[in-house]
């Protein structure tokens, strides 16, 4: 899975095991679709803003990008999975609408474990 996972290039490798975690824990459909599709991107770097991103080169349009800070890798581990878990869910809850129920993610989460 380190291969499927390195498409997120400018999310910081340190990410990856837990990415690779929560990935595992998708039911296979939503995994899927999560690393096939391109406008899906997940980038991290110690304090974001718009100069940054916008030299970020990627290979499609982006739909849907998921903005990690590298501090959290500070955290305990299940913080760092419960954040990434939820980006992912609020991308799946979304359906590439920019307003979405956010009542919808805890529970897909939960049946994701």
């Amino acid at each position: 899975m380190e291969n499927e996972i390195a498409r997120f290039m400018y999310c910081d490798p340190g990410f990856y095991p837990y990415l690779e975690e929560v990935l595992t824990r998708l039911p296979i459909g939503v995994r899927e679709h999560i690393l096939s599709d391109k406008g899906f991107q997940i980038v991290a770097k110690k304090k974001f803003n718009e100069r940054y991103i916008s030299r970020y080169l990627f290979e499609m349009r982006i739909k849907y990008l998921v903005c990690l800070d590298t501090r959290i890798l500070n955290e305990p581990q299940y913080e760092i999975i419960y954040t990434i878990a939820h980006e992912i869910a609020a991308y799946v809850v979304s359906e590439g609408k920019s307003d979405f129920d956010e009542k919808k993610i805890d529970p897909l989460l939960i049946s994701w474990g």
